[in-house]
């Protein structure tokens, strides 16, 4: 049997490649702390609790702060919420659907919302610049919670009761720590801040701080 006389190091050379073509750099949470991490690349379209998004995937960027960077911090965060949410989901399927629409910029506002059609983010202006509220993690995990808990209990959505409508705040808040908390990297990045007492304040507390530090409260999550 003839051997093969390709170089052994461009095979490699090309492996690597492909490896890092499947990777893609993202927010490891809110963007005020500015930690990025590299994550597989994340596939909206997979099933159970599909994603769809307008237009064409951006070429991956590992710039903030570009449109680019943006779709791909949210793609991966709601990946990896909807992966994490997605056995306690046996349909496998949204209030709306198979697929969960996925609009990162409608305009300015400050603001973010699920409105059983959509997962709607915005931009606007802060001291600091322009903030999007599609480009945190936190943020984009909070929205989808709303999502996850319309699709196990959608009675309760438009409920007329306050009770009701806490509930789904606190659980968009839960799935927001519970998205980020299967981040390995995150994790020890915790433990490590707060020395295991995790009562302490520590980023995974502190939620969206990107949009509560300019204006000291909340603007986006609800």
């Amino acid at each position: 049997m003839a051997r093969s006389t390709r170089p052994r190091g461009a095979a490699t050379q090309r492996n690597t490649v492909k490896a890092a073509a499947q990777q893609v750099s993202v927010s490891e949470d809110d963007p005020e702390p500015g930690v990025q991490v590299t994550r597989p690349l994340p596939d909206p379209s997979k099933r159970p609790l599909a994603y769809s998004f307008p237009g064409r995937a951006p070429t991956p960027s590992a710039q903030p702060g570009t449109a680019s960077f943006r779709y791909w911090t949210a793609a991966e965060a709601l990946r990896r919420g909807a992966d994490f949410w997605a056995p306690q989901l046996p349909s496998g399927n949204w209030e709306v659907g198979a697929r969960l629409p996925v609009l990162l910029d409608e305009g300015v506002d400050l603001n973010a919302y699920y409105d059983r059609r959509a997962l709607n983010f915005f931009h606007g202006p802060a001291p600091s610049g322009t903030v999007y509220s599609g480009e945190s993690p936190d943020i984009v995990c909070h929205e989808m919670g709303h999502a996850i808990l319309d699709a196990i209990k959608p009675q309760l959505w438009g409920a007329a009761s306050h009770e009701a409508a806490a509930f789904h705040e606190s659980f968009g808040d839960m799935s927001a720590i519970l998205s980020a908390l299967q981040l390995q990297s995150l994790r020890s990045a915790i433990l490590q801040d707060t020395g295991g007492h995790l009562y302490q304040s520590s980023r995974l507390t502190r939620l969206a701080e990107h949009s509560e530090r300019p204006f000291g409260h909340s603007i986006l999550m609800r």
